[in-house]
Protein backbone atom coordinates (compact mmCIF):
# COMPACT_ATOMS: atom_id res chain seq x y z
CA UNK A 1 0.00 0.00 0.00
CA UNK A 2 3.46 2.00 -0.23
CA UNK A 3 3.28 1.91 -3.29
CA UNK A 4 -0.09 2.58 -3.54
CA UNK A 5 0.01 6.21 -1.20
CA UNK A 6 3.24 6.91 -3.60
CA UNK A 7 0.91 6.88 -6.86
CA UNK A 8 -1.77 8.80 -5.63
CA UNK A 9 0.56 11.36 -4.18
CA UNK A 10 2.12 11.72 -7.35
CA UNK A 11 -1.36 12.19 -9.30
CA UNK A 12 -2.25 14.69 -6.42
CA UNK A 13 0.78 16.66 -7.45
CA UNK A 14 0.33 16.54 -11.30
CA UNK A 15 -3.42 17.69 -10.68
CA UNK A 16 -3.73 21.09 -9.75
CA UNK A 17 -1.47 21.61 -12.92
CA UNK A 18 -3.35 19.80 -15.09
CA UNK A 19 -6.38 21.66 -14.06
CA UNK A 20 -4.75 25.18 -14.38
CA UNK A 21 -3.88 24.65 -18.17
CA UNK A 22 -7.28 22.61 -19.02
CA UNK A 23 -9.26 25.98 -17.20
CA UNK A 24 -7.03 28.65 -18.75
CA UNK A 25 -7.77 26.57 -22.17
CA UNK A 26 -11.17 26.02 -21.49
CA UNK A 27 -11.47 30.18 -20.68
CA UNK A 28 -9.43 31.64 -23.76
CA UNK A 29 -11.88 29.40 -26.18
CA UNK A 30 -14.77 30.70 -24.39
CA UNK A 31 -13.44 34.73 -24.09
CA UNK A 32 -12.47 33.88 -28.29
CA UNK A 33 -16.31 32.86 -29.13
CA UNK A 34 -17.99 35.85 -27.04
CA UNK A 35 -15.19 37.83 -28.65
CA UNK A 36 -15.95 36.85 -31.65
CA UNK A 37 -19.72 36.42 -31.48
CA UNK A 38 -19.63 40.54 -30.26
CA UNK A 39 -17.55 42.15 -33.35
CA UNK A 40 -18.85 39.95 -35.61
CA UNK A 41 -20.15 42.34 -38.55
CA UNK A 42 -18.19 45.32 -36.91
CA UNK A 43 -15.53 47.85 -38.34
CA UNK A 44 -13.10 48.40 -35.53
CA UNK A 45 -10.53 49.92 -37.07
CA UNK A 46 -11.08 53.70 -37.48
CA UNK A 47 -9.49 53.56 -41.61
CA UNK A 48 -12.32 50.78 -42.35
CA UNK A 49 -14.89 52.50 -40.77
CA UNK A 50 -14.18 55.93 -42.52
CA UNK A 51 -13.68 53.94 -45.58
CA UNK A 52 -17.54 52.36 -44.96
CA UNK A 53 -18.89 55.71 -44.26
CA UNK A 54 -17.40 56.92 -47.37
CA UNK A 55 -19.02 54.22 -49.47
CA UNK A 56 -22.53 54.96 -47.68
CA UNK A 57 -22.15 58.19 -49.22
CA UNK A 58 -21.29 57.36 -52.34
CA UNK A 59 -23.94 54.89 -52.83
CA UNK A 60 -26.06 57.57 -51.39
CA UNK A 61 -24.75 60.15 -54.22
CA UNK A 62 -25.36 57.28 -56.93
CA UNK A 63 -28.45 56.68 -56.03
CA UNK A 64 -29.77 60.13 -56.30
CA UNK A 65 -27.96 60.35 -59.30
CA UNK A 66 -29.51 57.50 -60.68
CA UNK A 67 -33.30 59.09 -59.71
CA UNK A 68 -32.22 62.51 -61.26
CA UNK A 69 -31.34 60.42 -64.45
CA UNK A 70 -34.68 58.51 -64.45
CA UNK A 71 -36.65 61.80 -64.04
CA UNK A 72 -35.02 63.10 -67.27
CA UNK A 73 -34.85 59.75 -68.94
CA UNK A 74 -38.87 59.74 -68.21
CA UNK A 75 -39.09 63.21 -69.80
CA UNK A 76 -37.14 63.28 -72.43
CA UNK A 77 -39.31 60.03 -73.40
CA UNK A 78 -42.31 62.04 -73.18
CA UNK A 79 -41.03 64.66 -75.02
CA UNK A 80 -40.41 61.94 -78.02
CA UNK A 81 -43.22 61.15 -78.00
CA UNK A 82 -44.61 64.79 -78.40
CA UNK A 83 -42.20 65.01 -81.42
CA UNK A 84 -43.27 61.46 -82.73
CA UNK A 85 -47.01 62.88 -82.96
CA UNK A 86 -45.73 65.75 -84.32
CA UNK A 87 -43.76 64.31 -87.38
CA UNK A 88 -46.75 62.12 -88.01
CA UNK A 89 -48.93 64.98 -88.63
CA UNK A 90 -46.53 67.12 -90.27
CA UNK A 91 -46.24 63.74 -92.35
CA UNK A 92 -49.30 63.60 -93.07
CA UNK A 93 -49.96 67.73 -93.96
CA UNK A 94 -47.02 66.92 -96.47
CA UNK A 95 -48.90 64.67 -98.00
CA UNK A 96 -52.45 66.69 -98.17
CA UNK A 97 -50.23 69.50 -99.64
CA UNK A 98 -48.16 67.17 -102.29
CA UNK A 99 -51.91 66.14 -103.23
CA UNK A 100 -53.06 69.12 -103.84
CA UNK A 101 -50.36 70.73 -105.80
CA UNK A 102 -50.53 67.83 -107.81
CA UNK A 103 -53.83 69.02 -108.49
CA UNK A 104 -53.02 72.85 -108.83
CA UNK A 105 -50.01 71.79 -111.22
CA UNK A 106 -52.54 69.97 -113.39
CA UNK A 107 -55.37 72.91 -113.25
CA UNK A 108 -52.36 75.21 -114.50
CA UNK A 109 -51.71 72.75 -117.30
CA UNK A 110 -55.19 72.89 -118.34
CA UNK A 111 -55.64 76.55 -117.74
CA UNK A 112 -52.28 77.39 -119.67
CA UNK A 113 -53.74 75.23 -122.78
CA UNK A 114 -57.54 77.37 -122.48
CA UNK A 115 -55.14 80.33 -122.64
CA UNK A 116 -53.22 79.28 -125.78
CA UNK A 117 -56.67 77.80 -127.56
CA UNK A 118 -58.27 81.08 -126.57
CA UNK A 119 -55.20 83.11 -127.48
CA UNK A 120 -55.67 81.51 -131.03
CA UNK A 121 -58.94 82.27 -130.98
CA UNK A 122 -58.83 85.86 -130.04
CA UNK A 123 -56.15 86.04 -132.72
CA UNK A 124 -57.97 84.77 -135.61
CA UNK A 125 -60.79 86.74 -134.59
CA UNK A 126 -58.79 90.06 -134.43
CA UNK A 127 -57.71 89.04 -138.33
CA UNK A 128 -61.18 87.91 -139.20
CA UNK A 129 -62.60 91.56 -137.60
CA UNK A 130 -59.58 93.57 -139.67
CA UNK A 131 -59.88 91.08 -143.16
CA UNK A 132 -63.80 92.59 -142.24
CA UNK A 133 -63.19 95.92 -142.02
CA UNK A 134 -60.70 96.05 -144.86
CA UNK A 135 -63.71 94.78 -147.41
CA UNK A 136 -66.54 97.00 -146.04
CA UNK A 137 -64.60 99.86 -145.52
CA UNK A 138 -66.41 101.21 -142.72
CA UNK A 139 -64.75 103.56 -139.97
CA UNK A 140 -64.74 101.80 -136.53
CA UNK A 141 -66.36 103.35 -133.26
CA UNK A 142 -63.87 101.34 -131.41
CA UNK A 143 -60.18 102.21 -131.46
CA UNK A 144 -58.24 99.79 -133.53
CA UNK A 145 -57.60 96.53 -132.32
CA UNK A 146 -53.77 95.46 -132.48
CA UNK A 147 -52.67 92.23 -132.94
CA UNK A 148 -49.63 90.70 -131.45
CA UNK A 149 -47.86 88.00 -133.10
CA UNK A 150 -45.70 86.01 -130.66
CA UNK A 151 -42.38 84.61 -131.16
CA UNK A 152 -42.37 81.41 -134.14
CA UNK A 153 -40.89 79.56 -130.99
CA UNK A 154 -43.91 79.88 -129.09
CA UNK A 155 -46.51 79.16 -131.81
CA UNK A 156 -43.68 76.02 -132.43
CA UNK A 157 -44.34 74.07 -128.66
CA UNK A 158 -48.18 75.29 -129.09
CA UNK A 159 -48.16 72.78 -132.26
Amino acid sequence: MILIEVADATRLYWFPGILAILTAAISGFAAYQIAKRQHSGRIETSAAADLWAESRSIREILKQQVSELTKDLEQSHVERLKFKTELEQLKLSLVEAQGQNRQLAAQLTQVRGENEMLRGANLALARRVTELETKASIPTVLAPVTVVQRPQEEQNEQQ
